[in-house]
């Protein structure tokens, strides 16, 4: 019992310089557990670039400039250069410096047909997105695509959902882009080059040893219990107030248990195909809809969602009328001090999306209703709670509520703010940029909002099968934005 305590206090270590390593969260281990070969937990952005700087004299593009760029800003974000390993004994996962990163295992390049047509583009990204990330390095690659009109090429980055939620995926976007056509050069890009100006390859850190991950696990271990120990104490202490925060928190279950999803359209059994659709509107017009009839951004996101799937799934000649879908809104659950770092910090909230209205200002009430509801009943802070008790005593939680997911939701629809200004990358502007997101059991949509340089960017994910044909959908959004853009709120 003392060898125990004493390596729980870290006074046994096997050496006095010990390595770096980060434990993965619950949260995060729970979407390296359900990655399978249906759902794939792979999340990606989109970028379509111009490329007229890196277009050489016979037209081709300047792939191995981009390499050079690639390979000097490893170093800038730490989640490219993190392998997977396990705690001995425990299983648990964690990520360690990989002792390289070898780019001709992460870096490919493809072309589509001539003439370049954007639905070709989308087919390539469509058939490409879900290939497996071999677990033997770390968890991302990028596809460099030539053949698009106008001199355009595009980049599309694949990462472990694991890695890091769309929030801190910004920070891996901003590791090798730059606000200006020039990027500056830091001090440690001057370091990573040798006396010639060619880019040292990356190397890590030394990996832990096996001993020091045995012992900070059990003290790991013994301190989230410790935690949970220490808020029974003090929930004893203060009845009255653990009473409140428990009723609460009942209140956000069981608002969350009682939206169980009906069967849809957008349900069933899915596979790993997948079909991958885009478009970008005006941001102005989502702010307008806004300003004229009141709530958030995202109240005006999912009204216009909720009227677009009505007329989509009509064309398809599904009934609509009786049918309310329920939709998963992930949101921001990063504490201030933690803004920028990897892995993920998200909560959902459910609510009904009223596609059984079809007066679009009757739907718009409804949004704002249910999304009022789901504040109030604190749905969010109920799924936090599953997430904190699971870091500190019980991991497997996440996986049980990933696991039930599927039963609660008809689809996801995310909204994640991005760059108000335009961004480049070795001199190329940014011309349009797109998030790419997973799908998980039984559902087969997933829509994912973000805003670009005054543009909000519409990425559609769906089960290739379930969704024959996202065009619909796409045309569907941008008439109900013309719609609702037009309208003025009841007196």
């Amino acid at each position: 019992m003392i060898f125990v305590a004493m390596i729980a206090q870290g006074v046994i270590r096997g050496d006095t310089q010990l390595a770096q390593y980060t434990r993965l969260s619950a949260q995060d281990a729970a979407f390296l557990a359900s990655d399978c070969e249906q759902t794939p937990m792979i999340i990606g952005a989109l970028g379509i670039y111009d490329g007229k700087p890196l277009t050489l004299g016979d037209g081709s593009l300047d792939f191995d400039r981009i390499v050079t760029h690639i390979a000097g800003a490893l170093h800038r974000s730490p989640t490219l250069t993190r392998q997977l390993s396990h705690v001995p004994l425990f299983g648990n996962p964690i990520w360690i410096d990989a002792p390289k990163v070898d780019l001709e295992h992460h870096l490919n390049r493809a072309a589509i047909p001539a003439p370049g047509h954007v639905r070709s583009l989308m087919d390539f990204v469509g058939r490409i997105y879900n290939y497996p990330l071999p677990r033997d390095r770390p968890l991302w690659d990028m596809w460099i695509i030539e053949g698009l009109s106008d001199q355009r090429f595009a980049l599309l980055v694949r990462i472990h959902h694991a890695l890091m939620d769309g929030g801190a995926g910004l920070e891996v976007l901003g590791s090798f882009h730059s606000l200006t056509p020039e990027p500056t050069v830091d001090a440690k890009d001057a370091e990573d080059e040798d006396d010639a100006g060619e880019v040292k390859p990356w190397r890590g850190t030394l990996g832990p040893r096996p001993e020091q991950l045995i012992s900070d696990e059990i003290a790991h271990r013994m301190r989230g219990f410790g935690t949970v120990i220490g808020d029974l104490i003090q929930n004893i202490a203060a009845p009255r107030r653990a009473f409140n925060q428990g009723l609460q928190l009942v209140e956000g279950v069981f608002s969350l248990v009682e939206r169980i999803a009906r069967p849809s359209p957008l349900n069933g059994p899915i596979r790993a195909a997948r079909r991958v659709s885009w478009l970008s509107t005006p941001l102005d017009e989502l702010r307008t809809i806004k300003r004229r009839l009141g709530g958030t951004l995202n109240d005006a996101v999912l009204a216009v969602t909720a009227g677009a799937l009505r007329k989509a799934l009509s064309e398809h000649g599904r009934a609509v009328d009786e049918l309310r879908l329920r939709v998963a809104c992930p949101s921001n659950s990063r504490p201030p001090d933690e803004a920028g770092a990897s892995g993920n910090h998200t909560a959902s909230f459910i609510i009904d999306l009223p596609v059984n209205l079809s007066d679009p200002l009757d739907r718009y009430d409804a949004v704002l209703e249910a999304t009022r509801h789901a504040k109030v009943a604190r749905q969010a802070d109920a799924v936090q709670f599953v997430f904190d008790l699971a870091d500190r005593a019980a991991p497997d939680l996440v996986g049980t509520v990933m696991s039930m997911a599927g039963n609660f939701q008809n689809l996801v629809v995310s909204n994640i703010a991005g760059p108000p200004v335009p961004i480049y990358m070795t001199g190329c502007r940014v011309e349009e940029l797109y998030i790419l997101t997973i799908l998980m059991p039984n559902t087969a949509l997933a829509i994912t909002l973000f805003s670009y340089d005054g543009r909000m960017s519409w990425s559609l994910c769906a089960d290739w099968e379930l969704i024959p044909n996202l065009v619909p959908l796409e045309r569907a959004i941008r008439e109900e934005i013309a719609l609702l853009s037009g309208l003025e709120m009841r007196e």
